[in-house]
């Protein structure tokens, strides 16, 4: 927790107050407590929510707390008093484009007011401002990864019934930095270059390959930290949750059965399979064994059957842990037969 609360405002006590926060692109998001297969339904239905501190927070299965409140008590003859929250300077607001979703609340009573700290979230980072937050490696050995924390400073203002205004207090915020998802393509002929196809129509040619580890085309699913090193195996894995689904078909693939929904750690690797193609799936491969550090999940078009190539067209959806969402464009993918 950033500041020191006084007799007229308090700080949250949960989880040092932390407020997190995504890029712009992931603020609509969805609410990944309760069951999987609850997910999967708000998903298909498209039912996303606004991914601020208190849902991410709450995604994340910690406690929320409001990040201050009011307990200033002071009251003219009149009536209640107002108040306001103006935010200004601080690392936060140092990053170019970057704001809070409202920096000057204006006065409000102590519920209005409340409401609107609720549903404060950070604005501005963005893939379109190139200012995303980078990610530090601190020890591979451990596995330790620090995520970007800014502060943000405020004042607090109070208007009394009969129209005092005084500022009452000062203190401050901290924000913590929680990524995005990107789809990537990797090429067998060149194992350490990736290109971004989150959002492009695109085509994944496989067939004339054999080995799955080392000799194939694949599909990847990473977060999308800014890092200092150009190689995106360096990049943090977190847990990923991952679905594919078939356009012409997608009532296909509500269960586990159909398709591999569950959390993907680096341990667990399996397929997706498709009714609309008996002789399609997608092999999945938690993270890519020639990796130097873990990767996020990988897949790859494979032929159930030893038969004729297939080919299918099909969408990826992947969400984290705290809610982000990636949809991909449609893929069109062929399959390895020689290696079923």
């Amino acid at each position: 927790m950033a500041g020191i609360a006084t007799p007229e405002f308090v700080y949250g006590s949960a989880n040092q107050n932390i407020q997190y926060f995504v890029p712009d692109e992931y603020i609509q998001g969805v609410d990944t407590t309760g069951s999987e297969s609850s997910v999967v339904s708000k998903i298909t239905s498209n039912t996303l929510i606004t991914l601020t501190p208190n849902r991410l927070a709450l995604n994340l299965g910690e406690q929320y707390d409001r990040a201050i409140t009011i307990t200033d008590t002071a009251a003219d003859s009149g009536g209640p008093s107002q108040y306001k929250i103006v935010f200004s300077g601080g690392t936060l607001f140092n990053v170019p484009n970057v704001a809070l979703s409202t920096m000057d609340t204006g006065f409000l009573s102590k519920d209005d007011l409340h409401l609107v700290i609720d549903n404060l979230y950070v604005t501005g980072f963005s893939l379109a401002n190139n200012n995303l937050p980078t990610r530090g490696h601190v020890n591979y050995n451990i596995n330790s990864y620090p995520h970007q924390q800014y502060n943000a400073n405020f004042t607090l203002h109070r208007r009394t019934y009969t129209g005092t205004e005084a500022q009452i207090g000062q203190g401050s915020l901290t924000y913590e930095a929680r990524s995005g998802l990107r789809l990537w393509k990797n090429l067998y002929s060149n194992p350490y270059s990736y290109t971004d196809i989150t959002n492009t129509a695109t085509q994944l040619e496989t067939e004339y390959y054999v080995d799955y580890e080392n000799s194939t085309n694949q599909l990847r699913v990473a977060e999308d930290w800014v890092s200092a090193s150009s190689d995106l195996q360096t990049q943090h894995a977190p847990d990923i949750h991952a679905r594919i689904e078939a356009p012409s078909d997608a009532t296909t693939f509500a269960g586990a059965t159909s398709s591999i929904i569950g959390t993907l750690h680096e341990s667990i690797n399996g397929k997706h399979l498709f009714d609309v193609n008996d002789n399609f799936h997608i092999q999945q491969k938690a993270t890519y064994s020639g990796a130097k550090w873990p990767t996020g999940p990988w897949f790859k078009p494979k032929e159930e059957l030893n038969t004729a190539p297939a080919q299918i067209e099909v969408r990826l959806k992947a969400w984290t842990d705290w809610g982000v969402l990636l949809t991909s464009e449609i893929l069109t993918l062929n399959s390895d037969t020689s290696n079923p």
